[in-house]
């Protein structure tokens, strides 16, 4: 019986020893799998929060790309409240050009996003693949002018709020 009791013993002492291996590669499975990038991106599982995002992305795009040679000021003061600092500072660059040519050529440009795209998701940083027309009427001209582009738009919440951090075309 002792033998008997023995073996009982070790067969016992294998079976936990075996559990515990099953258990310790299980967890390890499960640790890379929820450390991969996409698992980190929101975008990917954040139905509501891809969304509000979104909306806010398509938003913005169309203030900032839209504007009325007759109401710059106002598109300058919306543009301001929608960017981070270093956005804003990027941003002035690009609409003094409209503030030159704009008044001089009776511009009137209406945005339209017609797909944004959350690409990711993390935390207070987001980027988005925006697809945008634009539409100009000037004057002299009877036919608007048409021109479309595909930026890639960086976001970065602050106070609770989604703020433009970057804008590139591509």
């Amino acid at each position: 019986m002792t033998r008997a009791r023995a073996a009982v013993g070790i067969a016992a002492v294998l079976v936990c020893l075996a559990s515990t291996a099953y258990i310790v590669a299980g967890t390890v499975s499960v640790h890379r799998l929820h450390s991969t990038t996409a698992a980190s991106n929101h975008a990917l599982v954040d139905v509501g929060g891809t969304r509000d995002l979104a909306r806010q992305v398509q938003s913005a795009m169309t203030t900032l790309w839209s504007y009325d040679y007759r109401d710059l000021d106002q598109s300058k003061t919306d543009a301001a409240k929608l960017g981070t600092k270093g956005f804003t500072k990027q941003y002035a660059s690009v609409f003094a050009n409209i503030l030159e040519l704009a008044p001089e050529q009776k511009a009137v440009v209406t945005a339209t996003v017609t797909q944004v795209a959350v690409q990711r998701l993390h935390g207070d940083k987001a980027t988005a693949i925006v697809f945008l027309s634009q539409s100009a009427t000037k004057a002299g001209s009877d036919t608007p002018s048409t021109a479309a582009a595909r930026l890639k738009v960086g976001m970065q919440r602050q106070s609770g709020t989604w703020k433009v951090a970057s804008v590139v075309p591509f």
